[in-house]
């Protein structure tokens, strides 16, 4: 992704965090020592986090499971947000109960968009290497001018929203998810 990314945007302005760097205080110190000291008001700030969650806590890779040990609550997460100083922040969350962990965090000049709707599921596959949702972003970062419907040269949180959303709608009818799985955008 981050290849594709830098064809928009320079790689210096991206920091991908995964694996067993995906803990709990790496998270936390991508947000104090790398980004926090990068932007302003101006910027236009992205925070993709895919994984697995509750309606209340996301799991970093160092989670402990059937616990809430080393989780991220949505008010840790708030707050992180909270002490950015753009005025276009966008969330992106690709994990079961996405939307209900949004819910907890209310701050202005923030967009959400979740890969479901209150208490679903969000599917994920191997063939697809993640959730369906992620292989929506990586779509819509490879195709940038089908994004921009208003042909202005800027990408919407709500035409990027659209695009990911028919995407997933074609796929699932050629292939059901057993339960359904709705995006929702909050703004």
């Amino acid at each position: 992704m981050t290849y594709e990314f830098s064809k928009f945007v320079s790689s210096t302005r991206i920091n991908l965090i995964t694996d067993e760097d995906a803990t709990k205080s790496g998270i936390q110190n991508a947000f104090e020592n790398w980004l926090i000291p990068r932007e302003s008001a101006d910027s236009t700030v992205l925070v993709y986090i895919a994984g697995h969650g509750t309606p209340m806590y996301f799991a970093p890779f160092d989670s402990v499971l059937y616990t809430n040990e080393n989780n991220l609550s949505s008010q840790e997460l708030g707050y992180w947000l909270e002490r950015l100083d753009s005025q276009n922040i966008v969330l992106l969350m690709d994990f079961c109960n996405s939307y209900d962990y949004s819910l907890d965090i209310n701050i202005d000049d923030i967009d959400i968009m979740t890969c479901g709707s209150m208490g679903q599921i969000c599917w994920e596959s191997e063939e697809y290497q993640g959730g369906i949702y992620s292989l929506a972003l990586r779509e819509a970062i490879k195709k940038p001018a089908e994004i921009d419907i208003d042909n202005d040269n800027i990408i919407s949180t709500k035409e990027l929203f659209a695009f990911m959303d028919q995407y997933m709608h074609v796929l699932f009818e050629s292939n059901p998810p057993p339960a359904p799985q709705n995006p929702r955008i909050i703004d």
